[in-house]
């Protein structure tokens, strides 16, 4: 695991993201040693809520999550992402219950959510987030959960149903409060410890005030701050409790945002997929939940692309032997830590695969490669491989391809906290496990089916692909 070190001198309100209660970037801050702020919402999306790309320097993942419906060309009343009452942030994520509501409480209703994961050239990694509500009509307390299981969530369109999703080893609960003026009086932050079985660990891991506050410490783990005017957004907004506010501003108070510095906090390299912002009656950690979004922040990711040889689309001709050496390479990405370890291996299914079949299973192992505490990205290479079939006729010997000869890759990405399965066709297969470089639960992970190969008629010659 990498050792950084972390300047006296920076905190999370003076690095390259503005905290000053707006969304502009055209409002630059300058604080501490690396001003200005050159950074905003704004520069991270897009009027639609799409991500900017690419994303500013630094900033490695980002999610905007609309929570509103629209009703005769204005802002409905519908919210499928409540919560139920006895639905208590101490609890496991698949103890939450959601529920459609028509009558969520103005102040309290979220309009949109957002985050964004930031790394500065220290190495240092930081999170971002803010959301809107549609009335400032009165104080407000909300909350924000960091998931590294990206299937948390909960859609409530056909009914109350249950959350999917788990808790694991580190996630980060973030509770504060503002006025309906738009100062911010606390914000603390909190790690769950343990998996699905664990609890959130009630000593706080980080606690700070209003970034804005001028007493506020340079070297601050934690902030956050709300408008204490009228602001404009680029996308649509509400802000006059679902009556006419529809439209592109703000009223004072009903912008909050902050953000916390997962490096000092000693919360860093971990990979957070899922962002949960809420609002709640209190900064209590049993306090009654209200509204809530699900924002897919997919921090941590991995890519595998393999390089067949000879290439791909090439037609080799078959020597007497019938026999063809072939090999395939791996460039394997990691994103969002430092280093990771795991296995990639190399297998090939068929010939003479069914017309129809997937590949996902079975095969024969051709080389295996194990890596271990290495930076991404890594080139990894096959084992060469003879294949040959040979069939006879009274004139001469060739080969015969008759069905496909098809493979898989399979990816087991360990670096996002549970383990998850892909599988895609490809000639000659690869899989790769990593993992991230410090404790982690493995539990089942989805599969996605992979397109059928097609049936290839026998000939000749062979094609390698």
């Amino acid at each position: 695991m990498a050792v950084v070190f972390v300047p006296s001198a920076l905190a999370v309100h003076d690095e390259a993201f503005q905290l000053d209660g707006n969304v502009l970037a055209s409002s630059q801050t300058n604080i501490g040693p690396n001003g200005p702020q050159l950074y905003d919402w704004d520069s991270i999306f897009t009027a639609a809520g799409a991500n900017v790309s690419p994303l500013p320097t630094g900033f490695s993942a980002a999610a905007f999550k609309a929570d509103y419906t629209l009703k005769n060309g204005g802002f409905g009343n519908l919210d499928n992402s409540t919560y139920t009452q006895g639905s208590k942030d101490i609890d496991n994520v698949a103890s939450w219950v959601c529920t459609p509501a028509n009558n969520v409480t103005d102040k309290g209703d979220i309009v949109n959510g957002y985050a964004t994961a930031y790394t500065n050239g220290a190495g240092s990694q930081f999170l971002y987030f803010g959301l809107e509500r549609s009335s400032n009509n009165g104080d407000a307390n909300v909350g924000f959960w960091f998931l590294q299981d990206p299937t948390a969530g909960c859609d409530a369109s056909n009914g109350t149903t249950n959350f999917t999703g788990a808790h694991q080893d580190g996630d980060i609960f973030i509770v504060s409060a503002f006025t309906k003026g738009g100062d911010v009086s606390s914000i603390t932050a909190y790690a769950w410890s343990g998996g699905a079985n664990g609890s959130l660990d009630q000593t706080p891991v980080a606690n700070g005030g209003d970034c804005r506050d001028p007493n506020q410490s340079l070297n601050d783990p934690i902030c956050a701050t709300a408008n204490t005017g009228t602001i404009t957004t680029p996308w649509l907004t509400d802000n006059n409790g679902k009556n006419t506010g529809f439209g592109h501003s703000l009223n004072h108070g009903e912008l909050f945002e902050g953000g916390i510095d997962l490096t000092q906090t000693g919360l860093g390299d971990t990979c957070f997929n899922t962002f949960i912002p809420d609002t709640r009656s209190s900064q209590s950690l049993t306090a009654t939940l209200y509204d809530f979004a699900v924002g897919k922040l997919g921090e941590c990711h991995s890519t595998t692309v393999t390089t067949p040889t000879p290439a791909a689309g090439t037609t080799t001709t078959l020597p007497a032997n019938a026999q063809v050496t072939s090999s395939d390479s791996a460039h394997v990405t990691v994103d969002g830590v430092p280093k990771f370890s795991g296995t990639v291996t190399f297998s090939i299914c068929g010939p003479n695969v069914a017309s129809g079949a997937n590949c996902q299973t079975g095969g024969d192992q051709v080389s295996q490669t194990t890596l271990t505490d290495v930076t991404s990205p890594q080139d990894v290479a096959s084992d060469a491989r003879k294949t040959s079939r040979r069939t006879r006729s009274r004139s001469r010997r060739s080969a015969s391809t008759a069905g496909a000869r098809c493979t898989r890759e399979t990816r087991h990405e360990e670096c996002l906290g549970r383990l998850i399965r892909r599988t895609r066709p490809i000639r000659r297969s690869v899989s790769t496990s990593v993992r991230r470089p410090h404790t982690w639960r493995r539990a089942p992970g989805p599969s996605t089916p992979a397109p059928v190969c097609a049936h290839r008629p026998a000939r000749s010659t062979s094609e390698v692909r």
